[in-house]
């Protein structure tokens, strides 16, 4: 790939190594795409690269935690709640497989997952990221600021219920 980076069948052969042998799909499925830019009709590289998307989802030779980027860039949004701050379900519409076409983004980390977020982690993340800013109600409220959603929250501490100041939640 070095000598011949626009060789399609040297740019292939790399995303194999790195798929097959490395166990690096991440970096395969780039591999796999700058091929199909150098030559998106040559039938070894769309037959792999369909065979390797297919072989990524829960139960294939290529299992993941979540989705492949391809997937990640061509889904939309099915589903946002307030409450789930950086989280969102995520549909796939190109996906033949029912059980695999909505799965979970984050949209902090830039990551996709299959499983659903742990919610009491996810709120409890979301306090030891965020500041502070006031008491509320007799000082069982407290009033968090997470300035990477730009969002406020409260926490009660009595009872363990979060509320966003879009939305309600509890753990």
């Amino acid at each position: 790939v070095v000598a011949y980076p626009s060789n399609v069948l040297a740019v292939l052969n790399y995303a194999l190594l790195q798929q097959c042998i490395l166990g690096n799909y991440k970096f395969a499925e780039k591999l796999y795409r700058k091929a199909l830019s150098i030559e998106s009709t040559n039938r070894f590289v769309v037959q792999n690269y369909e065979s390797f998307e297919e072989q990524r989802y829960p139960g294939g030779a290529y299992a993941s935690n979540g989705p492949s980027e391809t997937v990640v860039k061509r889904s939309v949004i099915s589903l946002e709640q307030p409450e789930w701050g950086e989280w969102q379900q995520r549909l796939d519409e190109q996906c033949t497989n029912d059980a695999f076409r909505y799965f979970w983004y984050n949209s902090l980390r830039k990551e996709a997952y299959f499983d659903e977020p742990i919610w009491d982690t996810v709120w409890k993340q979301r306090v030891k990221r965020s500041r502070i800013i006031g008491n509320v109600s007799s000082g069982s409220w407290i009033e968090y600021r997470d300035d990477k959603l730009r969002d406020t929250f409260f926490l009660n501490r009595c009872t363990g219920e979060f509320v966003s100041s879009r939305g309600k939640s509890s753990i």
